[in-house]
């Protein structure tokens, strides 16, 4: 099994406290709902590759709940093709999404509103982004921990960068990389967050770090455009292959800094304990506050 992807024991143990007073065998709540997982999308990913599938074959092996599909707000099926089809009362939308912009606090919301209004008789709930969930950020923390060990990088002179996406005109966003930046920063000589678009902006990567040598992680959910084109160009790589390996790449020189890139696996078995997690805490948004 490869580092990374087996279970997070300080994880399990969360669940496990969460699933107490939870009965099996179809009594408890979570065994009636529908979990449904939403993606960005994009023409590089299809509904049977990357994170949603992957994770969706994860959590229905685990049979947690009654039935686990998959959306896309980018791509098909979509988010309103989906929950009209989904035949159980109780949904729970969980999204893959990196932090709380725009597709989190507006888009799905919108479309749930939407589908509420034309199905009374249905329960939705909304959780916080995946990208956002403690759990997920250790699971995260852990794996670059884990490769940049394998990779026999001294920590001690070795920086870390996690790069996300961001939004326009915004500062500091607290969403995955800002979390992960935040949680190996005691592991690493420097950590920052950067941003393609948004403050501190990756672009201006050069300047923000001091360290010779650099890790860098894509803070970012899928292997779209962004993944394959424009974080790699930053770095003087024309692109990396859609599929995305749980391995260290480097060094590399450039800009005169030795630069590993470390990227992610699809999804393995500690992203499915943080989905249960997720799902099973009581921490669901308020639909009437996601717009503001």
């Amino acid at each position: 099994m490869p580092v990374g992807w087996g279970i997070n024991m300080r994880m399990v143990e969360r669940a496990q406290r969460l699933w107490v007073g939870a009965p099996l065998n179809g009594e408890g709540a979570a065994e009636r709902e529908t979990v449904l997982l939403v993606a960005h999308g994009s023409a590089a990913e299809s509904e049977w590759e990357g994170l949603a599938a992957t994770l969706a074959r994860r959590l229905r092996e685990r049979r947690c709940f009654a039935a686990v599909d998959t959306a896309f707000l980018h791509a098909r099926p979509s988010l309103a093709e989906v929950l009209d089809r989904i035949e159980g009362r109780d949904i729970c939308v969980v999204p893959l999404l990196a932090g709380p912009g725009f597709h989190a606090r507006r888009m799905i919301p919108a479309a749930i509103r939407e589908f509420a209004r034309t199905h009374p008789d249905r329960h939705v709930r909304l959780t916080e982004p995946l990208g956002t969930h403690p759990a997920y950020i250790e699971s995260l923390a852990d794996r670059v921990r884990d490769l940049a060990e394998r990779a026999a990088i001294d920590f001690a002179s070795c920086g870390f960068m996690a790069i996300g996406h961001g939004q326009a005109d915004t500062d500091g966003a607290d969403d995955m990389a800002s979390r992960l930046a935040a949680g190996l920063e005691p592991d690493f000589a420097a950590s920052l967050a950067v941003y393609l678009r948004g403050n501190p902006p990756a672009a201006c990567w050069t300047t923000l770090t001091r360290t010779r040598d650099l890790l860098v992680v894509h803070a970012l959910f899928g292997a779209g455009c962004h993944t394959q084109c424009d974080v790699p160009r930053l770095f003087g790589v024309s692109g990396l292959p859609a599929r995305v390996n749980d391995r260290i790449a480097g060094p590399r020189e450039h800009a005169g800094r030795r630069i590993w890139w470390a990227t992610m696996p699809t999804a393995g078995a500690a992203d499915a304990d943080a989905v249960i997690n997720l799902v099973l805490q009581n921490s669901i948004r308020p639909l009437a506050l996601a717009c503001q």
